[in-house]
């Protein structure tokens, strides 16, 4: 274990409990209850310094299982990054986690069934409507400018918006900051998420899109961060 003091077996006891009474709320769908069960979960992990597997070890482990999505393929004429940082936030903000295959365009996402679940529709709906608005956004400009009608210019153009919708988008995501509770059940997910790559690959780190250097045209940008800061986030799962 890694706490410092022993830890007293009903303090174990305890959390075990708690673990058992949020997989059951999540199963009825009861997120406050299980909100709540997170949060007391948390709380006791750090006031006794132990991490979530040192509590499954000690006893009867929790039913919470984790999924796997398909592969996705992530390549896209306007590059790449755009929809690997998209994916890696709606994660985040879900309890899941993205994972890049190596050597390849796609990656997974993993997590409890019913937040991937929510994860794919958000990723379809919002790269589907950067994509849309891109055009869109492109055609207004257009229309003012028509000296930027060359190929190079409708990628340069296309690429930076959804560059900054995706950090637009980012953004959206933080100024709806997660309450305490909700805080304490993404870390609990996230313990049992890393526990289950160690266990089946052997460790495996989160994807962490890197922008790769490319002509950037600021005011594409600027236009997609606006309005991926602004996108309705509850649309696609109302």
């Amino acid at each position: 274990m890694t706490q410092q003091k022993e830890v007293p077996e009903k303090i174990l006891a305890k959390i075990q409990k708690l673990l058992k009474l949020q997989e059951s709320a999540e199963k009825i769908h009861s997120e406050g209850e299980a909100f709540h069960a997170a949060s007391a979960v948390r709380r006791l992990l750090t006031e006794y310094n132990l991490q979530l597997a040192d509590v499954i070890e000690s006893g009867e482990k929790p039913d919470i299982k984790m999924t796997e999505s398909k592969r996705i393929n992530y390549d896209s004429d306007f590059g790449s990054t755009w929809k690997r940082t998209i994916m890696a936030t709606i994660c985040k903000y879900n309890y899941c986690q993205t994972v890049q295959v190596r050597f390849s365009t796609k990656m997974f996402i993993i997590g409890m069934e019913d937040n991937v679940n929510v994860c794919k529709s958000l990723y379809d709906y919002l790269t589907k409507t950067a994509r849309r608005l891109a055009g869109e956004r492109f055609e207004a400009v257009l229309n003012i400018h028509p000296h930027l009608s060359s190929f190079k210019d409708k990628r340069t153009f296309i690429r930076s918006y959804l560059e900054g919708f995706a950090w637009g988008l980012n953004k959206n995501f933080q100024e709806h900051q997660p309450t305490s509770k909700e805080t304490g059940l993404m870390v609990c997910h996230n313990e049992l998420i890393n526990q289950h790559l160690k266990d089946k690959y052997g460790g495996s780190s989160e994807a962490t899109p890197q922008s790769r250097n490319h002509d950037r045209n600021l005011t594409a940008f600027m236009f997609g961060h606006n309005d991926g800061r602004n996108v309705g986030l509850n649309k696609q799962i109302d």
